[in-house]
């Protein structure tokens, strides 16, 4: 700009602003000129004057600016000029100032930031311009720009970390991410102006970190540990927790930003490799095998098995040459150029070997040895050693054992059969011999051909497979076919499975020739069925020879009574005939009438109750009646009625029986039997004593009654034991005994009660008759 330009447009300016003074022009000027930033005056959008900042920042000479229109500053991008106008307009027209940062246009049309500064020179009078101060600001926006990109970038990090970070001031939670929030269980807002206190166990943990963390903050900035921290829900999380001071912050502890992370799951692992650890340490130590870690050569770890199967301490075992433990230096090598030819590949070795002790001793071990490293077998070896001694032993006396049971399969007496999926896969000599098979000629064939049809085959798996599928031996006795297809065989067979737990490994069959046996007991039935009817004759003969001895002496005393009532009347009518019957002759004769009738009387009642007592024999329970009783009450009743004797002092009689059992069944009966096993006892039990005791008891189980008649009288020899049922035994022949009495109870026992009577008795030492009857008798049919 030539000098007289610039003071044309310097008085012009003034005289707009009313700066009249040359002085005050001067100083204006140089204002003008001095200024760091650019200033502008423009009136009516006309570009007046602009000082040399200004043409500066914009790239232009005066002569290129001033004069020209205010919209030439914003040519590449007119919309902004647009803008300002809209914003400065209003404000300048109220007469206010005006301050905005706008992109402009160089001249060399490029952009930049610009801080526009305006204000009306006359507030009263916008036509007299305005005046524009102008400052490049570009360099503080890309600063802004850069610094909120950062923020944003941090507000990102901070919002999507996978830790947990929280700003606490004073103790206070300031702000934390939601990472950090759900790590415990909340959200970030439930968080905002909480207490740290908030986020451990107790105020106790809170003051115990508290006075670890601010002498860490004091003297390094920051601090970092793990600890458990409870969750919202009350179980306990593992953290890292690393704090740093706020740069700047004035008391330390006061700003803290925290990094939380949630190493639960890393802890959880590391307890589970610790107990793992121990596990592994525990099984090391206590294993039954030997663990022996070997390395160059030598022992470098074993547990305290391994150094016993070799005879040693565990910790003199480490250390020594591997040799050592081998019988010689041949046996080292061959079994080291096995091993390590195996284990190169990655592959697990395993052999049995003779090995040394530290005695000197051999013994026999299994070992079982695997690469630590299968890509570099000098890291070592771990070897499994188990002491075979006593099992090789075992073997070696299985063995033995096998040839002595195949001995004795091949000579045994009875047959012994394999068969499997039902065909015959082997069987011994005898048992070819007894079915005509020898040379395993059987061997292959189906089991039926021991059958005489495939029906009774099938019967028979139909029984025998319930037992067998169960684990259940099967014993039962055949009639099984010969090879020749006409013999037939008695067989006594004993099958079982040769391994419960295993079907399919098969059965094995004992077979034992029955067929002599079979013909001897058949000889030995028709023998005992002979003798039984031999028996039943002689028992008819005594029961005949009973019935007429009983019965002899009524009939008899009747037939005498009879007879000599028939001389009496002879004698009578031959007086009357003749004439000469007296009268102390008929007097005479009428006494001995009325005798011989009476002594008839009583012969053909006795005749009568003795076929009476007979027929009993036979009585069955339809001449009975079925009642509901009680059992303690129809015994008393029965037995005090019919014995009077039992009160007279010396006798005494006890009961044992509950006083709530009640039958359903034919009290008549029962009561006869009752009657008649007590007057038996004190018949025959206690001859020549005047006292004796009596118990009469009963047991109930699951319905069935044993009701007990008990004595303590001189019980009974074995000869009379065994005959007390029979009918017409007594002991007391002769002396009004029918010897039917227990015969006829035993039968109302059987036929009526459904039950049983039964004796046990010692000579000397009592005798009890038990009654054993249902409480509910069955139903007649």
């Amino acid at each position: 700009m030539s000098a007289g330009n610039k003071i044309d447009q310097t008085a012009r300016l003034a005289k707009t602003v009313s700066l009249e003074t040359p002085d005050t022009l001067l100083k204006y000027d140089a204002i003008m000129d001095g200024a760091p930033m650019g200033i502008l005056f423009t009136q009516d959008g006309i570009m007046l004057q602009a000082n040399a900042s200004f043409l500066e920042i914009m790239g232009y000479q005066s002569e290129q600016l001033l004069g020209k229109p205010a919209s030439l500053l914003f040519f590449s991008i007119p919309e902004n000029y647009l803008e300002i106008g809209r914003i400065a307009g209003p404000a300048l027209t109220a007469g206010k100032a005006f301050r905005a940062d706008i992109q402009a246009s160089r001249q060399d049309a490029s952009l930049f930031w610009a801080r526009f500064s305006a204000k009306a020179v006359n507030r009263n009078n916008k036509q007299d311009g305005t005046l524009w101060f102008v400052e490049d600001v570009t360099l503080e926006h890309l600063h802004e720009q850069q610094l909120r990109q950062t923020l944003e970038e941090q507000r990102a990090i901070f919002d999507s970390a996978a830790v947990g970070i929280l700003y606490s001031h004073q103790r206070t939670v300031a702000r934390c991410n939601e990472r950090m929030a759900s790590m415990f269980g909340y959200s970030a807002e439930e968080l905002l102006g909480r207490s740290t206190r908030l986020l451990f166990r107790d105020e106790a943990h809170f003051g115990e970190l508290s006075r670890q963390v601010y002498p860490a903050l004091k003297t390094h900035g920051s601090f970092s540990t793990e600890l458990q921290m409870p969750h919202r829900d009350g179980h306990l999380i593992w953290v890292h927790a690393t704090g740093s001071q706020v740069q700047g912050s004035t008391l330390v502890g006061d700003e803290v930003i925290w990094i939380f992370t949630d190493i639960s799951a890393r802890k959880a692992a590391e307890e589970e490799n610790r107990l793992t650890l121990l596990e592994l340490e525990a099984v090391f130590a206590n294993a039954a095998v030997g663990f022996i870690y070997t390395r160059e050569h030598k022992i470098q770890r074993c547990n305290d098995r391994s150094a016993e199967i070799f005879g040693y301490a565990a910790a003199s075992l480490v250390g020594l040459p591997t040799i050592s433990v081998f019988p010689s230096e041949l046996a080292y090598q061959e079994f080291r150029v096995k091993a390590a030819r195996v284990m190169d590949g990655g592959r697990s070795y395993e052999t049995e070997v003779q090995c040394k002790r530290k005695d000197g001793s051999l013994g026999w071990c299994h070992l079982h040895g695997k690469a630590l490293n299968p890509a570099d077998i000098s890291q070592g070896s771990i070897w499994i050693v188990v002491d075979t001694e006593v099992t090789r032993r075992t073997r070696e006396q299985l063995a033995e054992s096998m040839r002595e049971l195949e001995a004795l399969v091949e000579n045994a007496s009875i047959g012994i059969l394999f068969t499997k999926d039902r065909k015959i896969t082997r069987y011994n000599p005898r048992f070819g011999e007894m079915f005509g098979y020898p040379d395993g000629q059987a061997i292959g064939s189906p089991a039926s051909i021991f059958f005489s049809s495939q029906d009774e085959y099938e019967a028979f798996g139909q029984m025998a497979f319930p037992l067998l599928s169960t684990g259940l031996s099967l014993q039962t006795e055949l009639y099984t076919q010969h090879s020749n297809g006409q013999k037939r065989l008695w067989v006594k067979l004993i099958a079982y499975l040769a391994d419960p737990k295993d079907l399919s490994k098969g059965t094995i069959w004992l077979v034992e020739d029955r067929t002599g046996f079979k013909a001897s007991e058949a000889a030995l039935q028709k023998a005992q069925a002979d003798l039984l009817q031999a028996e039943k004759q002689v028992a008819l003969g005594s029961l005949v020879v009973g019935v007429a001895h009983e019965l002899n002496t009524p009939i008899g005393n009747a037939l005498m009574a009879a007879s000599t009532l028939s001389e009496l009347c002879q004698d009578v009518s031959a007086s009357i005939a003749r004439g000469d019957l007296r009268r102390s002759q008929l007097d005479s004769y009428m006494l001995d009438v009325t005798s011989l009738a009476a002594l008839m009387t009583r012969a053909c009642e006795r005749a009568a109750q003795l076929v009476a007592s007979f027929k009993q024999v036979a009585v069955d329970r339809r001449q009975a009646q079925r009642e509901r009783f009680n059992l303690l009450d129809l015994l008393q009743d029965s037995v005090l009625a019919h014995n009077q004797k039992l009160v007279q002092p010396g006798w005494q009689i006890e009961y044992q029986i509950a006083a709530d059992i009640v039958c359903d069944s034919y009290p008549e009966p029962l009561s006869q039997i009752a009657v008649g096993l007590v007057e038996n006892a004190l018949t025959h039990a206690f001859v020549g004593r005047s006292h004796g005791n009596l118990r009469i008891s009963v047991e109930l189980v699951e319905g069935q009654i044993a009701l007990s008649f008990s004595d303590d009288g001189i019980g009974m020899a074995p000869d009379i034991l065994a005959r007390v049922f029979d009918p017409f035994f007594t002991t007391r022949l002769g002396q009004g005994r029918s010897g039917l009495g227990l015969s006829i109870s035993r039968n109302l026992a059987t036929a009526v009660l459904g039950g049983d009577l039964t004796v046990t008795s010692e000579l000397g030492q009592g005798t009890c008759f038990t009654v054993h009857f249902p409480q509910i008798a069955a139903q007649q049919i």
